[in-house]
């Protein structure tokens, strides 16, 4: 029998986490709020949440007199004047604790809440710095921070993130930021919450949390057992999940897709490994970003999508033990590593397997106009995530190439 080769030599941080799923999970809210102490909690949500289900209702009913404000006018993808706002009004009300409701966005948004509340200095002192053809430094944030509750209404990965990101137009690239402080004290995958999002939406997030998971399977032979085994039960998790997230009784495969974001983000150490090591998935995350950034109507899932064949067609000889990896895992099809033309196959059968989930997406359906494609490689080349040491600066050629054929 043939084992495979996973390393028994590794460190692993397990970082603490509590997690309530199911019916009635919020109702464990009060007593999370009573083991931080917490009495003055601000709940952040969009207006969607806030005017369009009886869910902040619910909330400020059940933590009571501890509900010191609501901030319901938070924006997706964490705009630099929305978030000084919800300062502004956390500072007025000295809370203690926040409460974020929704989706990524608004799991971001709570933490650079958090984060510019705590913090002196100008934001843009604060987030990462890029110096001409120098790595980027991301600065130490030392103050303590209050305590978060994620409380999820669609599938994300960013549920456990320590990393944050604002949008600022004026900049050609995203504010970031980033902040292990930051990382809930609990989340909630609570059946009432999840069942407030519109299908299209739930699923919107599952097309994110798929690309995730099945990025991570070519993590999977670089990363200790413990890791690899949450990998593959994420891709598992999501593969069953997606197609049932168009139903809008399903409430089973909004809470397993939780899960599979959940598993995949400890599992692979967090989106931004995974984007820093498989070439591919590096092109996709940066070139996606200043799509989502310039566009609030374009999901991140879908841009992902529309990128990852081309990416993997234009770096994928990069990375060629994760094609396979992948492609196995997603089409059942064993690919020679060594073989010529190995991406273009890789690239093909990637292509036909999103497309048999019924997703069939190119880049023309994203944007208006080839004129939008140029300023996406200029953004991809300032991102952290994907690019901390800034190789993109090389790959401009091929960044356009990825670009040219995904459009």
């Amino acid at each position: 029998m043939t084992r495979q080769s996973r390393s028994l030599e590794f460190h692993v941080a397990m970082l603490p986490v509590r997690i309530h799923s199911g019916r009635a999970a919020l109702s464990r809210l009060p007593s999370e709020l009573d083991r931080v102490g917490s009495s003055r909690a601000m709940i952040v949500c969009g207006k969607s949440v806030s005017t369009r289900t009886p869910l902040i209702g619910d909330l400020r009913a059940l933590i009571g007199g501890r509900c010191a404000a609501v901030f319901d006018a938070a924006e997706r993808h964490a705009p630099l004047a929305s978030v000084l706002a919800a300062v502004a009004q956390a500072r007025e009300a000295k809370i203690d604790a926040i409460v974020a409701v929704g989706g990524g966005s608004m799991m971001m948004f709570g933490r650079m809440v958090a984060i510019l509340l705590a913090e002196t200095g100008a934001p843009e002192a604060l987030m990462t710095q890029y110096a001409q053809d120098r790595p980027a430094v991301s600065p130490r944030l030392d103050q303590p921070k209050v305590p978060i509750f994620n409380v999820t209404t669609v599938p994300t990965n960013a549920q456990f993130h320590a990393g944050s990101a604002m949008k600022n137009l004026a900049l050609n690239q995203r504010m970031e930021y980033f902040d292990p402080k930051t990382r809930p004290a609990a989340i909630f995958w609570d059946t009432d919450a999840l069942m407030t999002a519109p299908a299209a939406l739930a699923r919107a997030g599952g097309l994110a949390t798929f690309f995730w998971s099945l990025a991570g399977l070519g993590e999977v032979d670089r990363v200790s057992p413990l890791e690899s085994a949450d990998i593959e039960q994420a891709f598992q998790l999501a593969l069953d999940a997606l197609p049932r997230l168009s139903d809008e009784a399903d409430c089973d495969a909004r809470l397993q897709m939780c899960a599979a974001a959940f598993l995949q983000y400890r599992g692979a150490g967090n989106s931004a490994r995974t984007a820093r090591v498989n070439w591919p998935v590096r092109a996709t995350y940066a070139l996606s970003a200043g799509l989502f950034n310039a566009d609030d109507g374009i999901e991140p899932g879908l841009a992902y999508l529309a990128l990852f064949p081309s990416a993997v067609r234009v770096f994928g000889p990069r990375s060629p033990g994760d094609l396979v990896r992948m492609c196995h895992a997603l089409c059942g099809v064993a690919l020679d590593p060594d073989a010529p033309g190995l991406a273009d196959s890789a690239a093909t059968l990637i292509r036909g397997a999103i497309r048999a989930l019924d997703v069939s997406i190119r880049l023309r359906d994203l944007v208006a106009s080839r004129d939008a494609l140029a300023p996406l490689r200029a953004f991809a080349q300032r991102n952290y995530n994907a690019d901390p040491n800034r190789d993109f600066l090389s790959e401009a050629a091929a960044l356009d190439a990825v670009l040219e054929d995904a459009w």
